[in-house]
């Protein structure tokens, strides 16, 4: 009886611990939503963003300046609820801008798993 309780912890502990590896490499590989956006990774780098939704080369410096100005590091603080248009818009950006930046971003997450 006290073996099969043992075999019983043994494989329980061993569950919580893929668990916590699983947890880790999600987090780890960007792919998690608490994901901090501050942490500058290939995967939430603002200028690989840029590119990829196709900011006009006579504008993207300007906007990435701009970004950068704001410490906007990661695409995904365009869905953060605390960073509005209006905000944006005061940074200097316009709204077609502003629509452009904040409507891929589902897109490019799409983007990013389909390429992992």
């Amino acid at each position: 009886m006290c073996e099969i309780v043992l075999a019983l912890l043994a494989n329980k502990k061993n569950e919580s611990a893929l668990a916590n590896k699983r947890e880790h490499m999600t987090s780890s590989s960007g792919s998690s939503e608490d994901e901090s956006f501050g942490v500058e990774s290939d995967k939430n780098n603002i200028t690989a963003y840029i590119n990829y939704i196709k900011i006009r080369p006579s504008k993207k410096e300007d906007v990435l300046g701009i970004l950068e100005a704001n410490d906007i590091t990661s695409f995904k603080f365009f869905k953060s609820e605390s960073i509005t248009h209006a905000h944006m818009s005061k940074w200097g950006l316009s709204d077609g801008m502003i629509a452009q930046l904040r409507d891929n971003v589902s897109k490019y997450k799409r983007h990013l798993k389909n390429i992992t």
